[in-house]
């Protein structure tokens, strides 16, 4: 998720439920982090209840800004991609909607060169997946 967007420099930070994670923390710690050119954090959110509770013990996997500006997240088991926007307040990132996609979590990346396409990889089998994904209606565009 280190993609510029607006200028800025964007970053997950990923906390679990399980061992290699800060004394104290779990996967409601999992942040999006917003920075500055010397990767100074400017401002940070914490994902929704809703995403984490489908992470089960993990977290989430893998991110990036879809060309509407939402932000279009994986968590590592699901074969989800939540998608998310900065609030206007507040601490935690808006829930938007949840799109099923054909792999789960981890490893996927938009097509840059093809509108709403991304490519995504099934673990078990290693095998290479093309996804479109939906525009989104209008009325969960709007704020």
């Amino acid at each position: 998720m280190g993609r510029k967007k607006d200028g800025f420099g964007w970053a997950c930070f990923a906390h679990y439920n399980d061992q290699g994670t800060a004394p104290g923390t779990d996967n409601r710690f999992t942040i999006v982090g917003k920075f500055d050119e010397r990767w100074q954090v400017l401002e940070s959110w914490l994902f929704p209840p809703q995403v984490v509770a489908n992470w089960g013990r993990s977290s989430s996997s893998g991110g990036s800004w879809g060309d509407d500006g939402l932000l279009y997240t994986t968590g590592h088991d699901e074969k989800q991609l939540y998608v998310l926007r900065l609030p206007k307040m507040g601490v935690t990132l808006d829930y938007v909607t949840t799109i099923e996609v054909p792999f789960e979590g981890q490893s996927w990346a938009w097509d840059r060169s093809e509108r709403r396409v991304i490519y995504g990889i099934i673990r078990r089998t290693g095998e290479v997946v093309v996804a479109r994904i939906p525009e989104l209606p209008a009325e969960l565009l709007a704020r």
